[in-house]
């Protein structure tokens, strides 16, 4: 007779932990002291446990959490599925280490542009910047990060509305954007020249100008032979493009690409 066992992983004691701890974490909290007491790689595991899911943010209070788990090595921080205030935001000025910041905005967020403001000047290590749907940004906002994120390297600014070229003419002099999303903004040509002829310009692999109303087909040649690195490129709904203006462009290399043909 023969026998076929399934082998399953036996987590370790640490993370069923990490578990029991992000899973009891609203019955917890009543113990800051110890919560604050725990060691930072702990505190990481915990957040990014409860950090990519609506479901423990409603039995949370967010402040408190963010108070007790977030320290001065604090890399990443998505604050996607909590509602965010100014005084949230002001809890971010101790993470001087911080990586990545996920700001998308899906729910009622309460924060201003000048809460972006007090905030940004502490994040000069900041890499990935998603402010997607965040209303409240404007070109102060964005001048901001570019003035004290030297580092950036991917930024998303999808439908914020108050966009202009105004913020990429600032954008213009940061060395290492690779990805970056101005969709559903205000910018136009001259914004988006200015970006791509400066420094990040030969570094873009992705970039995304989709529904930008003030964007026209003259600014495509200019994009394709400043950025050779270009993978990605995405300007669906440009209703100023047209299509005749596709014709002769050299899509050479482009692995992706995404525009609208009206028929």
């Amino acid at each position: 007779m023969s026998w076929n066992a399934t082998i399953f992983p036996i987590p370790s004691l640490r993370n069923i932990c990490i578990d029991f701890v992000g899973n009891n974490l609203s019955c917890l909290l009543n113990q800051t002291t110890t919560i604050v007491r725990l060691p930072y790689h702990i505190k990481d595991r915990i957040l990014h446990k409860i950090s990519v899911s609506l479901h423990f943010w409603k039995e949370l209070d967010a402040k408190l959490v963010w108070e007790c788990l977030v320290h001065r090595y604090t890399k990443q921080v998505n604050l996607t599925f909590c509602v965010v205030d100014d005084e949230l935001l002001s809890i971010l000025k101790r993470c001087q280490n911080l990586r990545e910041l996920y700001l998308t905005q899906i729910l009622d967020n309460k924060f201003t542009s000048q809460g972006l403001l007090e905030v940004i000047p502490y994040l000069k290590e900041l890499r990935m910047l998603t402010l997607s749907k965040c209303t409240v940004v404007n070109d102060d906002v964005i001048i901001s990060i570019a003035e004290h994120c030297p580092k950036l390297t991917t930024l998303d600014l999808h439908s914020c509305v108050n966009i202009t070229d105004v913020a990429l003419y600032k954008l213009a002099h940061l060395k290492h954007l690779n990805w970056v999303t101005l969709s559903n903004t205000k910018v136009s040509d001259n914004g988006l020249e200015a970006l791509v002829k400066g420094p990040s310009g030969h570094n873009l692999i992705e970039f995304r100008v989709a529904d930008c109303a003030n964007v026209t087909g003259q600014i495509l040649p200019v994009i394709i032979a400043n950025c050779p690195k270009l993978e990605v490129f995405v300007f669906h709904g440009c209703k100023m493009i047209q299509d005749t203006q596709l014709l002769d462009l050299p899509f050479k290399g482009l692995k992706q690409i995404q525009y609208t043909i009206e028929w």
